[in-house]
């Protein structure tokens, strides 16, 4: 039997708008846009964690990499609004995940993606 990792992290939402804060479905290329993702924690650390939201193009190389560090408490939901610049390339996935480290990586939450490609 598969075992499910707990993580001390829940990611809720991820969700995109334009630079007036209208919902998007599909960020457009050559045009910023803001991710926003919703967090819960459910354990308590003491460290403070990252929170990441990565932007891919269609061939799955990374144009963006944005980040918040922060001691949160159990709980609370949290929502970050990340500005991403405009992309050359057309946005071929989102992803928002947590680490606890940029050394060591260590997963903290269920990574959450959206993906704009079959």
């Amino acid at each position: 039997k598969e075992t499910i990792p707990i993580y001390p992290y829940q990611i809720t939402g991820l969700r995109f708008t334009d630079m007036s804060g209208n919902k998007i479905i599909l960020p457009e290329t050559n045009k910023s846009f803001i991710v926003e993702t919703d967090i819960v924690k459910t354990e308590e650390r003491s460290e403070k964690d990252y929170f990441f939201v990565a932007v891919y193009d269609e061939s799955g190389a990374l144009t963006s990499l944005d980040y918040v560090k922060a001691k949160f408490t159990v709980d609370g939901e949290c929502s970050f609004g990340f500005n991403i610049p405009a992309q050359k390339k057309a946005v071929g996935s989102v992803k928002a995940f947590a680490w606890n480290t940029f050394n060591s990586m260590e997963p903290l939450a269920e990574t959450k993606t959206i993906s704009f490609t079959e």
